[in-house]
């Protein structure tokens, strides 16, 4: 398994919008877990999607770029470099889709404890 730093620098700058966006999600999610509140869950929806667009933005624009300059490279080698400049560019979209996936986790918790109480 590679190592964290690997991970981001092979994901690029797009790495850091989306572990911003993510880890604010998630901290936004553990806390409406604990502590349920309804107006906590505009928010959440929010950063949430911002956290995609911003792994799928990552993950675009190296995708991008590696199209750009493959042409520079040998042709015997030019599929193996695309192969890899887009496993890398990938890494973005998987950082996104982590902390979106425990914090739609957290928020259902959330809203349904919320709705336990209501009910009580």
């Amino acid at each position: 398994m590679q190592s964290i730093t690997m991970f981001f620098r092979e994901g690029g700058f797009g790495m850091w919008p989306t572990l911003l966006f993510g880890v604010s999600a998630l901290v936004l999610a553990v806390r409406h877990a604990l502590a349920p509140r309804a107006e906590y869950v505009p928010l959440l929806i929010g950063l949430g999607l911002a956290t995609l667009a911003a792994g799928a933005l990552g993950t675009t624009m190296g995708i991008i770029t590696t199209f750009k300059y493959i042409q520079h490279a040998p042709a015997a080698e030019q599929s193996t470099i695309a192969m890899l400049g887009i496993s890398e560019s990938l890494t973005n979209l998987v950082l996104a889709l982590i902390p979106v996936t425990l914090g739609s986790l957290l928020g259902g918790i959330g809203s349904w404890r919320a709705r336990l109480a209501a009910q009580a």
